[in-house]
C-alpha cells in the first residue's frame, strides 16, 4: 500500500511538474502572442497613420486641383466674354468703315461731277474769252 502511495505520489509530482512546465510554456506563449499582438497593433497604427496622411495629402491635392480648375473656368469665361466684346467692336468698326466708304464714294462722285462742271465752265470761259477777243 505504501508502494502504491509512493507511486501515486511520484505520479502526482510528475504530473505537477508537467503542469508547471506547461503553465510556464503557456505563459511564455501568451507573452510571445501578446508581444506579437502589440507589434501588429503598432504596425497597424503606423499604417493607418500613413494612410491617413496619404488621404489628407490627396484631399489637399484635390482641393488645389479644384481651385485651379475653378480659376481656369473663370478665366475661360472671362476670355469668352472678352472675345464676344471684341467681336462686337469689330462688327461696329466694320459698320463704321462701310459708312465711311459710302461717304467717300459719294464724295468721290461729287468731286467727279464738280470736275466735269469745272471743265465745262472752263470751256465756256475759254469760248467766251475767245469771242470777246
Amino acid at each position: 500500500a505504501q508502494e502504491e502511495t509512493e507511486a501515486a505520489l511520484e505520479e502526482a509530482q510528475a504530473e505537477l511538474t508537467s503542469l508547471r512546465d506547461s503553465a510556464e510554456t503557456s505563459e511564455d506563449d501568451l507573452r510571445a502572442q501578446l508581444a506579437a499582438a502589440l507589434a501588429a497593433k503598432a504596425r497597424a497604427e503606423r499604417e493607418a497613420s500613413a494612410a491617413l496622411s496619404q488621404a489628407e495629402e490627396r484631399a489637399a491635392l484635390l482641393a488645389t486641383a479644384e481651385t485651379e480648375l475653378s480659376d481656369a473656368e473663370e478665366l475661360a469665361a472671362d476670355s469668352r466674354r472678352e472675345v464676344e466684346s471684341l467681336r462686337q467692336q469689330i462688327e461696329t468698326l466694320r459698320s463704321e468703315l462701310a459708312t465711311l466708304q459710302s461717304l467717300l464714294d459719294v464724295a468721290a462722285e461729287e468731286d467727279a461731277a464738280a470736275e466735269v462742271q469745272i471743265q465745262a465752265l472752263g470751256q465756256q470761259l475759254n469760248a467766251a474769252l475767245a469771242r470777246a477777243a
